[in-house]
């Protein structure tokens, strides 16, 4: 019955279009009758009544509407909504909507969102990642990042911070990488985002040298092996880690690697090893 209205409608369009007479549909949306009655009440959640499920309805449409509309009216309706919504899944949807607004205001009303405490940890990680899809938004996340004690959090600003791609990014996710007093985990993932960055060359192979540790030497190995194939440095750093690392594990892994890049100076320093060997 739906199509049937709306190809109607076409149908009328197309044939009076031709005289200047324009034909629209008005679809409107859930409309209360015993039969939706009967369906909210089959799906509404344990102690939630139909009315309060439709209700719930019809604000995630309104939402979603909102989310269409580049206005700054829109951008406060849908902070009105956030503070006052219990209900996750619609802050869920109001967070998706307010990334869609590119303003200032809703940045940080992201920004705010982000930083309340008493939400869960999952809508505040969702506050993140949208504020790491906004260029604008880095200076907040980095100091942000200092202030929190939360593992996942701060591992979500380090994604955050690797889709900047910028110098500063980059410095940031280096500098928790070589930070000693940092939780191991994410040293670990700061070295990972890094490592899929460009324009970072020179201090991503210094780094090796820096660190101790040895799960970060491997990690970092790693990361030098994926970038072999089109990062010349890459393979330069691999050459010199086989000539003068004393640890066979590592050697061993940076052997590997190195196999890896189909260089020919790769190809000339494995010749070399195997004729030594």
């Amino acid at each position: 019955s739906k199509f049937a209205l709306i190809g109607f409608t076409q149908s009328l369009a197309h044939e009076l279009g031709s005289y200047s007479i324009n034909v629209n549909a008005i679809c409107p949306g859930l409309v209360d009758t015993e039969r939706t009655d009967f369906i909210a009440g089959a799906m509404a959640s344990e102690g939630e009544s139909s009315e309060e499920y439709r209700a719930q309805g019809v604000r995630e449409q309104a939402v979603q509407g909102l989310s269409m509309v580049r206005t700054d009216r829109a951008v406060a309706a849908l902070d009105s909504i956030l503070q006052s919504a219990t209900e996750e899944s619609l802050q869920h949807r109001v967070l998706i909507a307010l990334s869609q607004h590119r303003s200032d205001v809703a940045g940080e009303i992201l920004m705010r969102f982000a930083q309340r405490s008493d939400i869960s940890t999952e809508l505040r990680k969702q506050a993140i990642q949208w504020l790491g899809h906004r260029r604008d938004a880095a200076p907040f996340l980095r100091d942000y990042y200092h202030g929190l004690d939360d593992v996942e959090l701060k591992e979500q600003i380090l994604i955050g911070m690797s889709r900047n791609r910028d110098e500063e990014s980059a410095d940031f996710l280096l500098g928790i990488a070589g930070d000693e007093s940092e939780d191991m985990k994410l040293r670990s993932r700061a070295l990972y985002w890094l490592g899929r960055m460009r324009g970072i060359e020179q201090d991503i192979y210094a780094l090796y040298d820096q660190v101790s540790e040895t799960e970060l030497k491997g990690q970092l190995i790693s990361v030098y092996g994926q970038r072999g194939r089109r990062d010349s440095l890459a393979v330069d750093k691999l050459i010199e880690i086989v000539r003068n690392e004393t640890d066979q594990d590592r050697r061993s892994q940076a052997i590997f690697w190195l196999g890896q890049t189909g260089s020919a100076r790769a190809a000339e320093v494995l010749r070399e090893i195997i004729n030594r060997d």
